[in-house]
C-alpha cells in the first residue's frame, strides 16, 4: 500500500532550506511555474482564481510568469476571462498579454456580455396592400424558381444511346 506525501509541506521545506536544494534550484524554478500556468489555464479557474494565485506569489512573479507563457495559452486564457471585449478577435500577442496582466492586476474587469439590439420593422414594409409576410415570401420563392428553370438546358433530355 502506497502512501501519498503532502506536496505543499514537502515545497515549504525546500523553500525553508534553499541551499540544501541548490543542485535542483532550477528544476524548483521550473516546477513552480508550471504549478502556477496550470492553476490559471485550469478549465474551473476564472479571474477570482487568477487574482488569488496573484496576491499569493506577488504581482512581479505573476508577471514574470505570464510573460514566460506560450502566446497560446494567453490567447486562450484571455479569451476565457474577457471573451466578450471587442478588440480580441483581431488582437495580437502583445495586446493579449497586457490585457491579461491588467485583469489579474484589477485594474480592469472584463467586458460584459453586449446586449442583442432588436431590429425595427421598417415602416415603407408594413404599408401599402395588406399581404401577409407569407404570402410575400411565396412569390419571392416562385420568381427564384422561375429564374432557375430558365437556367437549366433541357438540350440533353431527348439524348439517345449510341451502340
Amino acid at each position: 500500500m502506497a502512501i501519498d506525501i503532502d506536496g505543499f509541506a514537502v515545497l515549504r521545506s525546500i523553500a525553508a532550506e534553499p541551499n540544501a536544494f541548490i543542485g535542483v534550484a532550477a528544476e524548483a524554478a521550473k516546477a513552480a511555474r508550471e504549478l502556477i500556468v496550470k492553476q490559471i489555464t485550469a478549465k474551473t479557474a476564472g479571474l477570482e482564481s487568477l487574482r488569488e494565485v496573484g496576491k499569493a506569489i506577488g504581482a512581479e512573479t505573476l508577471t514574470l510568469i505570464l510573460d514566460g507563457m506560450k502566446d497560446a495559452q494567453i490567447r486562450s486564457l484571455v479569451s476565457k476571462l474577457d471573451k466578450h471585449h471587442p478588440n480580441l478577435k483581431g488582437s495580437n500577442a502583445e495586446w493579449q498579454l497586457n490585457q491579461l496582466r491588467e485583469l489579474a492586476k484589477g485594474s480592469i474587469e472584463p467586458t460584459p456580455k453586449p446586449v442583442p439590439v432588436k431590429a425595427k420593422k421598417d415602416k415603407k414594409e408594413n404599408s401599402g396592400s395588406p399581404q401577409s409576410s407569407a404570402k410575400k415570401k411565396a412569390k419571392e420563392e416562385s420568381a427564384s424558381q422561375e429564374e432557375a428553370f430558365e437556367l437549366i438546358s433541357f438540350s440533353s433530355a431527348g439524348a439517345t444511346r449510341k451502340r
